[in-house]
């Protein structure tokens, strides 16, 4: 998933047509949302090139596909959340979390361990 000089895209080759669930089209429409609303808002950092800003936006949806497992409850509301920062250490991940529907922010700590990942 790395754009290159010869696919700067950084789409591969993919077939996801035995996924076609009604979540899968929920997702594509949330990703496209989203890219949307950074491009409007200006938000972070500039890339010189597209390939580095479609580099960049790879690397986002990677890690927020990557921490998927470590949501945490909102105390205030009870609603699902996901870590929008991460700190990862040899015993574990730190995360800040922040609610989208009451605003409250905390942090959580999952102890991880690494023998399940080898």
């Amino acid at each position: 998933m790395n754009p290159s000089s010869e696919n700067k895209t950084g789409v591969e080759s993919y077939d996801h047509g035995d996924r076609l669930l009604p979540e899968y089209f929920k997702v594509r429409e949330a990703l496209n949302e989203l890219v949307w609303a950074i491009n409007r808002n200006e938000v972070g950092p500039a890339a010189d090139t597209y390939e580095d800003g479609q580099r960049h936006w790879l690397k986002l949806v990677e890690q927020m596909a990557a921490s998927l497992p470590y949501a945490d409850g909102c105390e205030k509301c009870g609603r699902t959340c996901w870590p929008v920062k991460t700190k990862v250490s040899d015993g574990g991940l730190d995360g800040t979390y922040a609610c989208p529907s009451c605003r409250v922010q905390w942090t959580c700590y999952y102890a991880v361990n690494l023998a399940d990942f080898e």
